[in-house]
């Protein structure tokens, strides 16, 4: 597939903004044109000035301020001058502030814009199917989120380079009126020199993006991995193994980041050369060639501070061209979770129902595989649970216990086969209506840095939190004694992954959040495994007892648990049957 240019690109994430923020940019275009203007004023100004400082009585070769100063009865030539100087300080001022407040509102606009991206970034992310985070390293997903953020400064260039390609091409008409010769031979070296250098470095910038992309995915996954396993990086001294790919990846994208920034500023040097010594040899003519330095001042005086306004900007236009096209591969991947799964962001919360719930689970013929895998976890599996039952399914690691869950919860799609709720058929269009029936505990609980409160009620606002609900949650996951012995009680915090629990009392902790939640289908998927015996059979009491209006459905290994169940299901020799 042949690759888009940058500036394709670059329209197609403009494509990605509201109406709001078009109309933003909009009025950056517009303030832009009255920026240019309030330059072109002031370099025009600079040449009555010069010229009125050199000789006051030049100021009849003016028709325009002659008429001006007679009209308001200015005979005074010591006036005069105090005027203009004042009035070409004033212009300088109001040129400066112009372009302040420019760059401030570009820069506000800019991070709108950057934060509207990264929001839509992290709501594609986020919405996209199981399988697809199943399939995708969270290295991955993480840079692609981080992405949004650097958006922003990419943006900022690309509109700060238009304002400057605006003010450049001001700039080279007032030129063009001071000059033409000269105008014309100076511009055309400047842009050709420009645009020759863009050229050479085109595939160099575009390599090297592709190289800062790849390793600052490699670099979070290094991170990840390190301090994921700390605990096996602390005991099995693994120190520098991670840090030295850390070393090699980090270095890499340095040195990519580099090249970029070398590109990037070098020119602006040369064109500073080239400028000067073409000015030095320019007073020199006009000294030594035909004596007419003085008469020249005042037009030499407005093409260097011409050249001196439009340097900057063109350096600034090629400067941001050199660093999103360094930064290509980053625009290229936004603009790829921007548009995808798209179609599958279309229900808000607010108008989900749930699905009615009365009867029973129906499983038929069910068969699943992972994509691009010719063999298949489960097959043809067919099974009833009933409204209000306790389930039990066991079986050897392996065996596709959890695939199968995730299946009837809707997480999965089977391969084949149906799952019927009431006689009503799973599909994508009511799978969300499904959910809102599940609450689901699995084996390895995440926990926020955050309160035990926190954590169970998840996301709920203090007012609105059930505090009868809270405490009988934890007494039936047996949580409560152990919140109680606790000086903050509910408020202790748990650490990152609740790194200050053991594994048990997180299990325990993610039942009971589960519980609070009060949905009609619990599932417990190996989630009490790392509970003694003794806590286990006493919550299994507890949700038998007081949970008599819950189907629950429990994944176990554990054969003292049997008793407990209405029906039970295993994999037992690559077959799925019913053993109670």
């Amino acid at each position: 597939m042949e690759r888009k240019s940058i500036l394709i690109l670059l329209l197609d994430l403009y494509n990605f903004l509201n109406k709001k923020r078009r109309f933003q940019i909009f009025l950056i275009f517009l303030l832009a044109i009255f920026s240019a203007s309030a330059e072109l004023i002031t370099i025009g100004s600079l040449i009555p000035f010069v010229d009125l400082m050199i000789e006051p009585k030049r100021l009849f070769n003016y028709s325009l301020l002659e008429n001006l100063f007679s009209f308001y009865e200015m005979d005074d030539l010591e006036n005069v001058m105090i005027f203009m100087t004042t009035l070409f300080v004033f212009l300088i001022i109001v040129s400066t502030l112009i372009k302040i407040f420019i760059a401030y509102f570009t820069i506000v606009i800019v991070h709108g814009i950057g934060h509207d991206l990264s929001m839509n970034i992290f709501k594609n992310t986020i919405h996209q199917p199981y399988q697809y985070h199943i399939d995708n390293n969270t290295s991955k997903t993480i840079t692609n989120l981080s992405r949004g953020g650097a958006s922003i400064g990419i943006l900022h260039l690309i509109v700060q380079s238009f304002v400057s390609l605006v003010l450049s091409i001001s700039i080279i008409f007032m030129l063009l009126y001071l000059d033409l010769k000269l105008t014309i031979i100076g511009g055309s070296i400047l842009v050709s020199f420009y645009v020759l250098i863009s050229l050479f470095f085109k595939r160099k910038l575009f390599l090297n993006s592709f190289q800062i992309s790849k390793h600052e995915e490699s670099r979070v996954k290094n991170m990840q991995e390190s301090i994921g396993g700390i605990r096996e990086t602390i005991i099995g001294n693994m120190y520098n193994l991670f840090l030295n790919n850390f070393r090699k990846i980090d270095w890499a994208m340095n040195k990519a980041q580099i090249k970029n920034s070398v590109i990037s500023i070098i020119p602006s040097h040369i064109i500073m050369m080239i400028a000067m010594t073409s000015l030095t040899l320019l007073i020199f003519y006009k000294s030594f060639g035909d004596g007419s330095l003085i008469d020249s001042l005042p037009i030499i005086g407005g093409l260097i501070l011409g050249a001196q306004k439009l340097i900057p900007q063109l350096q600034i236009v090629y400067s941001s061209w050199t660093k999103a096209q360094g930064n290509y591969k980053i625009i290229e991947e936004v603009l790829f979770i921007l548009n995808k799964f798209k179609s599958n962001i279309k229900i808000t919360k607010s108008s989900l129902q749930k699905m009615p719930f009365n009867k029973e689970i129906r499983v038929k013929s069910l068969s699943f595989k992972h994509q691009n895998s010719k063999k298949n976890i489960f097959e043809n599996i067919s099974f009833v649970i009933k409204k209000n039952h306790i389930v039990g399914i066991s079986g050897s690691t392996g065996c596709g216990k959890s695939t199968l869950l995730d299946c009837v919860i809707g997480l999965l799609n089977p391969t084949s086969g149906s799952i019927k709720i009431d006689n009503v058929g799973l599909n994508k269009r009511n799978i969300k209506n499904w959910q809102k029936n599940i609450s689901h505990v699995p084996q390895f609980i995440y926990l926020a840095d955050l309160s035990i409160q926190e954590n169970i009620t998840f996301g709920q606002e203090n007012s609105k939190i059930d505090r009868k609900k809270l405490i009988e949650s934890c007494k039936i996951a047996e949580i409560y004694d152990f919140i109680k012995s606790k000086k903050s009680g509910f408020n202790y915090i748990v650490g990152e992954k609740g790194g200050r629990l053991s594994g048990g009392q997180k299990q325990r902790i993610g039942i009971a959040r589960a519980l609070y939640l009060d949905k009609e289908l619990l599932i417990l998927d190996e989630s009490t495994n790392a509970l003694d015996d003794n806590t286990e059979e006493k919550i299994l009491n507890n949700l038998k007892k007081f949970k008599k209006d819950t189907t629950i459905i429990h994944i176990t290994h554990k054969k003292n648990l049997m008793k407990y169940f209405d029906s039970h299901f295993g994999f037992s020799k690559n077959r799925f049957k019913r053993l109670k």
